[in-house]
């Protein structure tokens, strides 16, 4: 936890703190002043009127339609209620009253605004528990004109609200004349559109299945394709033609010509003729040498006849294959013909088509865009023709719901009191225990805002930043009376005080065990604040924990356990400031307690501040170290750290430091000096130990007082 610089203020935590100081001190108080309430009660008179507000009410046209405020009902009549008080309300109802009645409401000199904010405060406007009343409740000394100023109000409040009601329908009627006259001149701008679109397109009916160029369109999209199909054909056989004439060409028709000139006749006769000349005449030049100049002469004629046959083959072969070849050429060339004209009459006629389609479907998308461009004029022409006509019937029903029964309504009007409705008794007596009770509290939470003590084990956690150790009760109002308080631990072990002091003890035994620490320092923030009461109980405690225990009073101030020991003898005892002197041996100081099994170097001679100044400190350290070889445990006793720098000396030499803080008493600025003290030195270890004993100095009345307030606790037995 964080240490603060200032002490918190808890005001919560002041007034649980004296809750019973609060309630004995209020309650005196209210006591005292209640008297007063009943001697200035006086009788006073009450009127009262109502007024009704209605969560749902009916239209004049029917149940069915009820506007109801249900879900805001508690936001609306708080609303009225507010609006019931406002001083301008007031100021005209204070002007219409009558002029007897002024001097009971208008105060004299003062202006109508002012009387109207005091008759504000006067008036009381609430509403009725479970109920739809609100109810108008106005008090006074006298009942003299008290009915008449609440019925004026409800009246001028009814007033203002019928009034509203009515501007509010006369502002909603002018805002739809001008919406519905707004609607009326759009409505005939939509139709003379309409009109228009109706023209150009030749049909009123906008719908496509009246668009005649689209039926037109179709017919010429189906001639177009069969067109279309027929040109492919057309084009697909003029390409085969051609391919076939490609092809025909290297195609040979010899087969063709050789038949040609085996059916030829004359061919065939003169053959048949050569053949037959030719066998008579090797018939006839049987027997004849070869040198018969008869026989030269036929062998010439029948070769001449060979030949003759020969070349007559020959031309006509020549002539069958330019025949069929030439046939050929014709036949396919007359084919291509007219298969290139059927395809430019295809083409021709696909052309016109796509062209006439092209204008008409030109046409009929405008057409198709006015018939769209007429449904959207047609559509917003049905809105607007609905909008005017809920105009119309919003504009109908509020002319008549003008004229329906308002949401707020009179109830009942204030009646003349004939007796006081009581006394304001019970007022007083409320405030003067408001201000008993709020004057308790508040001295309780101011006392703490500007008491500097520490009062509780937070504020030392608050001012350290870690809490104090097992806190040590007040030895002398919770012990026994015949024990001292340096006898707690003999006498009294299984008290309240012996076992923190135990709990102490077993601290400092753990870190005697865990860290090696040898030497512990004692200190207090203030003087006399059972620094040694509590360091002798804890050295005895340690005796238990450990072996050998040294006791060390460093107090030069108050050396409390040379008056304990040396009990009332005059003689000085040699001791601790004696050894720092080294004038003297430590066996003749040293001081044995046998019922606490401990040895003491006590203070010895009694030294000032100067010759404190002078001692040689630096023994003190050889000296801590030489007790430590011969002691388990040494404690040291010393002044408060915020009176001498000796016990800042002392504090570098040790391992623990137990700061000793008086609670009630112990200022918490002193706490946090003390702290910031020890925090520089930077000791291995710090424990805060509050304690709640050790004498205080009280003023007569706080002894008085606190006296007063234990014998109630006894009685009430808290």
């Amino acid at each position: 936890m964080q240490a603060k610089q200032s002490k918190p203020f808890d005001p919560i935590g002041s007034v649980l703190r004296h809750w019973f100081e609060t309630i004995i001190f209020g309650s005196i108080a209210f006591l005292i002043l209640a008297p007063f309430g009943v001697l200035l009660s006086k009788p006073f008179y009450e009127v009262d009127g109502k007024i009704r507000i209605d969560p749902v009410i009916s239209t004049l046209l029917g149940p069915t339609e009820d506007f109801s405020i249900t879900a805001y009902y508690h936001d609306y009549a708080r609303t009225q209620v507010n609006r019931i008080k406002d001083p301008v309300l007031l100021e005209e109802v204070l002007e219409g009253i009558p002029d007897e009645l002024r001097e009971y409401f208008i105060i004299k000199g003062r202006s109508i605004a002012f009387s109207a904010k005091v008759l504000s405060r006067r008036l009381n406007v609430s509403q009725v528990r479970d109920t739809h009343l609100v109810k108008l409740s106005l008090s006074g000394e006298t009942f003299n004109g008290l009915a008449q100023v609440v019925n004026r109000i409800i009246d001028v409040f009814l007033g203002k609200h019928l009034d509203e009601e009515e501007g509010k329908n006369n502002n909603r009627l002018n805002f739809l004349k001008e919406e519905k006259n707004r609607l009326e001149l759009e409505i005939s701008d939509k139709i003379r559109l309409k009109n228009d679109i109706a023209m150009q397109a030749g049909t009123s009916t906008f719908s496509e299945m009246y668009n005649i160029v689209s039926r037109q369109l179709q017919d010429l999209q189906e001639a177009y394709t069969r067109a279309y199909s027929e040109r492919t054909a057309k084009e697909n056989l003029l390409e085969m033609i051609l391919a076939e004439q490609m092809s025909l060409k290297d195609i040979s028709l010899e087969p063709l010509v050789d038949e040609m000139v085996e059916q030829d006749q004359s061919l065939w006769d003169t053959s048949f003729w050569t053949y037959k000349t030719l066998q008579e005449m090797r018939a006839s030049i049987d027997g004849v040498t070869e040198n018969n100049p008869d026989r030269k002469y036929v062998d010439e004629r029948m070769k001449g006849m060979e030949s003759y046959l020969a070349k007559l083959r020959q031309d006509v072969r020549s002539r069958a294959e330019k025949i069929i070849y030439q046939k050929r050429d014709v036949e396919l060339e007359e084919k291509i013909v007219v298969a290139r004209s059927e395809y430019r009459a295809a083409k021709e006629t696909e052309d016109d088509l796509r062209r006439e389609r092209n204008r008409v479907q030109e046409q009929s998308a405008k057409i198709t865009e006015k018939i769209l461009k007429g449904q959207q004029v047609e559509t917003e022409l049905i809105h607007l023709q609905a909008l005017l006509d809920r105009t119309d019937d919003r504009m109908h029903v509020l002319k008549l719901e003008s004229r329906a029964v308002g949401r707020v309504r009179l109830e009942s009007r204030a009646q003349q009191p004939e007796q006081p409705a009581g006394n304001n008794r019970n007022k007083f007596l409320a405030i003067f225990f408001i201000l008993s009770f709020g004057g308790a509290i508040g001295g309780a939470v101011i006392y703490d805002l500007f008491d500097d003590r520490i009062r509780s084990p937070q504020d030392i956690e608050n001012a350290l930043g870690f809490p104090p150790t097992w806190p040590i009760s007040d030895y002398l109002r919770i012990g026994r009376k015949d024990v001292p308080f340096f006898n707690v631990g003999l006498a009294e072990s299984e008290s309240q005080v012996a076992k923190a002091i135990r709990s102490l003890a077993v601290r400092n035994d753990k870190e005697r065990r865990q860290h090696g620490a040898r030497v512990a320092l004692f200190t207090g923030v203030d003087s006399k604040s059972g620094v040694t009461g509590i360091m002798l109980n804890m050295a005895h405690a340690m005796t238990g924990l450990c072996g050998k225990v040294l006791v060390i009073e460093a107090n030069h101030f108050s050396p409390c356990l040379a008056a304990l020991y040396l009990n009332g003898n005059d003689r000085e005892e040699l001791g601790f400031f004696d050894l720092l002197h080294g004038s003297v041996d430590f066996t003749d100081c040293v001081v044995r307690d046998e019922e606490r099994k401990l040895d003491l170097l006590l203070a010895g001679k009694r030294m000032s501040n100067d010759e404190l100044a002078s001692l040689q400190y630096n023994i003190l350290e050889n000296l801590l170290n030489e007790l430590s070889e011969m002691y388990d445990y040494i404690i040291i006793d010393s002044a408060p750290i915020l009176r001498t720098d000796f016990t800042e000396y002392l504090a570098v030499q040790i391992q623990v430091c137990m700061l000793v803080i008086q609670g009630d008493r112990t200022m918490y600025s002193g706490l946090r000096r003390a702290t910031e003290i020890l925090s520089r030195l930077e000791l291995p270890a710090i424990a805060a130990v509050l304690n709640w004993g050790a004498p205080r100095q009280y003023s007569r009345f706080h002894i008085l007082v606190t006296k007063f307030l234990a014998n109630l606790r006894k009685i009430f037995r808290v």
